[in-house]
């Protein structure tokens, strides 16, 4: 989802962006309050929860997160806190890898879980976001050669924008629904694993450009000819896997 709503607003300069790796570290969520709600309120729409069938129980909760300090500049120790491994492609297909660290989060929730009589207990919960989180962090391009090339400062503001376009879609009166049922019991596999060929026939190409300085043919019309092609398979501009280079003749 956070990829989904850079790439919507990206800079001018920078091609694609992707998500790396992303990791909660160490340090826990603090839970500062929890307001119990009238389960009954399962029955009726409220603040975003939609109105259900069933035993339920319903909680707001505030929530706070604040990393803790280090002053290790390792990637170890940058990993005990909640953080994302960005990647951003510019011109020339050089790629800048960015450590974004989550320094703090702030938000209140509610809450409505689904009773069920075997384990694990709980079914079906609905989350939803009682205005915008609160989130700081802090951006730290791994790359020396490139700190002068992206503006820190800009680039935190605009991650945080892109964040609170995408946590929007869980703000009262919108919500999320998780089976926690099926993520802490788990279910068979249901997906298989498939390899597969696909294959490619082309039966006309026109438009190349002339060929390079090296060897060089000449077609019957004494015109230069080194055509070759590339198939790609790509996700948003950026090549996930693709051919090596295949000379048409």
């Amino acid at each position: 989802m956070l990829e989904d709503t850079m790439q919507a607003t990206l800079p001018k300069m920078v091609h694609g962006v992707r998500v790396a790796d992303i990791g909660q570290g160490s340090e826990a969520i603090r839970i500062l309050g929890i307001r119990w709600l009238d389960a009954g309120s399962a029955a009726k729409d409220v603040d975003g929860m939609k109105a259900e069938e069933g035993d339920f129980i319903n909680m707001e909760l505030a929530v706070a997160y604040r990393a803790k300090d280090t002053t290790s500049k390792g990637i170890r120790g940058r990993s005990a806190n909640a953080h994302l491994l960005m990647e951003f492609f510019v011109s020339g297909g050089m790629v800048i890898p960015v450590w974004v660290d989550l320094t703090g989060f702030l938000a209140t929730i509610r809450v409505r879980f689904q009773l069920t009589p075997n384990p694990p207990f709980l079914s079906m919960m609905t989350l939803t976001l009682l205005g915008l989180p609160k989130v700081t962090m802090k951006c730290t391009p791994l790359a020396k050669n490139f700190l002068n090339v992206m503006d820190v400062p800009g680039l935190n503001s605009w991650l945080q924008s892109s964040i609170n376009l995408a946590v929007q879609e869980y703000v009262a009166p919108r919500s999320l629904n998780m089976d926690l049922k099926t993520i802490l019991m788990g279910r068979p596999k249901m997906d298989t694993d498939a390899v597969g060929v696909v294959v490619l026939t082309v039966r006309r190409a026109e438009g190349f450009k002339e060929g390079d300085d090296g060897k060089l043919l000449k077609s019957s019309e004494g015109q230069k000819g080194d055509a070759y092609v590339a198939i790609g398979w790509s996700k948003w501009g950026k090549p996930l896997w693709s051919t090596r280079y295949a000379r048409v003749m």
